[in-house]
């Protein structure tokens, strides 16, 4: 069960905590002594109570949305006195932020104490947080939920393992890298199908040993589609590792929980089109400009014509991950 779950079942049937001070709901799983509890408080914030026996915490703020504090309460009937670090949102429009940070804490209850864990997670919770106020474009937003259907597709079809293919730092030439191939991801709104942009001269270089296919996935952007954090709920659900997905998010510019809410950034895939980039094909990359005229220029950005690629296919072969043992 989720944070969020947990939080929805003590708005419905909760529990009183202290004088009133929160209703919540004993998260299911958690072993003894490294107990949890999530619900809201009377302003109607998001809290959790992770159990902490004969620990207490200095208490801090972090980016003046998230307060920890070391609390002995009162819970449930009859009544327990528990020691506990409290954990508030004080920003509402960061609840699904709030709650994606829980259920990371709440992954790695039991390997270490709340204090450990909340302690060490101050510093990482600053810099999503000013991530997650940032926000994303709408045209990064489009590109990001390309990638996410991608890798969606991918994990049903071979397996949680192939999450460590989905390349995501700045060195990263290809959106996804297996043995014996490559795939750049590309987004383009359904009503302009035309064309795509193209960053570099290395994005279309096919490499040596490996195949190279171009993915273009048509989305429309509307109020009844479904946010990034659908897709991202969706992976994890196939049992993707958590700590890992949340990296590569961070490295995107996205943190869970960042468009739970959103009512303006939703997306539906229309379809899937798919290009072989071979030698010969009329784009622009180190091959077609040539080593020298390659070190004399930087940042390159191009429009690409889809129709100059000529046929495109509709499916693509997932086998081609898993071909040479990839993940």
């Amino acid at each position: 069960m989720s944070a969020k779950q947990t939080i929805d079942r003590a708005k419905d049937s909760g529990v009183s905590l202290g004088e009133d001070e929160a209703r919540v709901a004993l998260h299911p799983g958690n072993v003894p002594d490294h107990r949890a509890w999530l619900g809201i408080d009377f302003r109607d914030y998001p809290v959790a109570y992770f159990e902490s026996i004969d620990q207490k915490v200095s208490s801090f703020a972090v980016s003046q949305v998230i307060d920890v504090e070391s609390v002995d309460t009162v819970i449930g009937q009859p009544p327990e006195h528990v020691r506990t670090v409290k954990v508030t949102c004080r920003d509402t429009r960061l609840s699904g932020v709030f709650i994606a940070f829980m259920d990371d804490v709440i992954s790695q209850l039991g390997e270490a104490g709340a204090v450990s864990v909340l302690t060490n997670s101050a510093a990482s919770w600053r810099n999503l947080l000013r991530l997650a106020k940032q926000g994303l474009s709408d045209a990064a937003a489009a590109g990001l939920y390309g990638e996410l259907m991608f890798l969606n597709e991918l994990i049903f079809q071979s397996g949680p393992a192939y999450l460590e293919t989905w390349q995501k730092d700045g060195q990263d030439i290809h959106d996804f890298i297996a043995d014996d191939v490559r795939v750049e991801v590309k987004t383009s709104a359904f009503q302009n199908r035309q064309a795509v942009s193209i960053h570099g001269l290395k994005q279309l270089a096919a490499p040596e040993s490996a195949d190279l296919v171009l993915a273009v996935a048509e989305i429309e952007k509307h109020g009844n589609g479904e946010t990034l954090d659908d897709v991202v709920d969706r992976i994890l659900d196939q049992g993707t590792e958590l700590g890992m997905m949340s990296e590569k998010l961070a490295a995107a510019g996205f943190v869970r929980g960042m468009t739970s809410a959103d009512e303006e950034q939703r997306f539906t895939l229309r379809s899937w089109r798919y290009w072989e980039i071979t030698g010969g094909l009329p784009v622009l990359n180190l091959e077609a400009v040539g080593a020298e005229v390659a070190l004399a220029i930087s940042d390159v950005r191009y429009s690409l014509n889809l129709s100059s690629l000529g046929e495109s296919r509709e499916t693509f072969d997932w086998s081609r991950f898993t071909s040479r043992g990839s993940g």
